[in-house]
């Protein structure tokens, strides 16, 4: 049975979407599993369209759509989902596409992730940003490893942290990793910082800023950034941002009990 790794985020705008690709990716490159990306913000994503498959997954017959008919019709085997998603990099991550429906159901939306959680070794799950919903509540208390991003901002983090607002309560029962997006490590709210300001239990983990990933999103060319920059040097322009995410990566791989595989270390 696979497991699951949900990303939310309290603030819109913060990158909660390309954290989640890019580390899907990196993880993807790096260790030889089965793995599945998806979102259920059930209006328009920007994952499709970053790794270029959104016109391949428009309409009913394709991602969660299709399989939430199969769920209905108490049709769906987990060995289905793979024709309903896209490839990205062959065996090691595909895409199912979001739901075009504004209408989720919480007991189709469990037998879809089972079913993906049957076919993958790993699932990543994009979830809506902001307050959450009933379908995001539900999908991060079922979340074997939670992902949080926040910004790097004092106000932002004390309204979170400190305020509690938006903060759901049920984070504390859970396995939850912060990422601090965008991180500027010459800022002086660095990580060590942000710890222990807020006293926090749980990891706090920087993704690193990076103007030519950034470039590559706007350019909906994200799956061959990352294929390019598989291994790179660390004087290497995307050094710090890559070795960022492999960092958070690694510590994943360890909460769901995944080894690397290979040898694709950075030199």
């Amino acid at each position: 049975m696979g497991k699951t790794i949900a990303s939310w985020s309290p603030v819109h705008g913060q990158g909660c979407t390309s954290n989640t690709a890019a580390l899907a990716a990196v993880f993807a490159l790096n260790y030889q599993v089965n793995t599945l990306i998806t979102h259920t913000q059930f209006s328009e994503s920007n994952l499709e369209k970053m790794f270029n498959k959104a016109q391949k997954m428009v309409g009913f017959d394709s991602g969660l759509n299709a399989l939430e008919r199969l769920a209905k019709s108490d049709l769906l085997k987990s060995d289905a989902v793979i024709d309903y998603t896209e490839t990205i990099y062959n065996r090691r991550l595909d895409i199912l596409g979001g739901s075009q429906s504004s209408q989720g159901d919480i007991f189709i939306l469990h037998s879809l992730l089972q079913a993906t959680k049957e076919a993958y070794d790993l699932v990543w799950i994009d979830t809506a940003t902001g307050s959450p919903n009933e379908i995001t509540e539900s999908i991060l208390k079922a979340a074997d490893v939670v992902l949080v991003t926040l910004p790097q901002n004092t106000f932002a983090l004390d309204r979170f942290f400190e305020k509690k607002i938006d903060y759901p309560a049920f984070l504390d029962e859970k396995n939850v990793i912060y990422l601090i997006g965008s991180y500027d490590s010459e800022a002086s709210l660095n990580v060590r910082k942000i710890k222990g300001r807020y006293k926090l239990k749980n990891k706090v983990m920087p993704v690193v800023y990076s103007h030519l990933f950034k470039n590559a999103y706007n350019s909906m060319a994200v799956t061959e950034f990352f294929h390019r920059n598989r291994t790179v040097l660390k004087n290497h322009p995307v050094y710090e941002f890559t070795h960022s995410l492999r960092t958070v990566n690694d510590h994943i791989a360890k909460q769901v009990d995944l080894v690397r595989k290979g040898d694709d270390e950075e030199e």
